[in-house]
């Protein structure tokens, strides 16, 4: 299973990406890509819990989980990422920034 990130905005707009295999990311953030793949994650369970901050300058995620011929991508703003795959956003943000 392939994993492509991306991090986008914030003030000084600037763009990190990555791209891993989701064999080396930890196992509970391995779950979390599982279940993003088979679309096991609800996208608006933080949308309702907290609204996303307004403005130009906050950050936009996109992360696309890949197996064989199947495949999902997510968009998130700030604030708007599910809690189940935060962890997991902060991982990918890590390494982006590492790459």
């Amino acid at each position: 299973m392939r994993v492509e990130f991306e991090r986008s905005g914030g003030i000084a707009g600037h763009t990190m990406a990555v791209k891993i295999d989701a064999a080396t990311l930890a196992p509970e953030h391995r779950s979390v890509a599982d279940a993003l793949l088979a679309g096991e994650v609800d996208r608006t369970v933080a949308r309702e819990a907290a609204p996303a901050p307004m403005g130009a300058d906050q950050f936009e995620y996109r992360l696309r989980v890949r197996h064989g011929n199947r495949s999902r991508t997510y968009r998130w703003t700030a604030g708007a990422v599910p809690p189940d795959a935060e962890a997991l956003v902060a991982e990918l943000t890590d390494r982006a920034r590492g790459a």
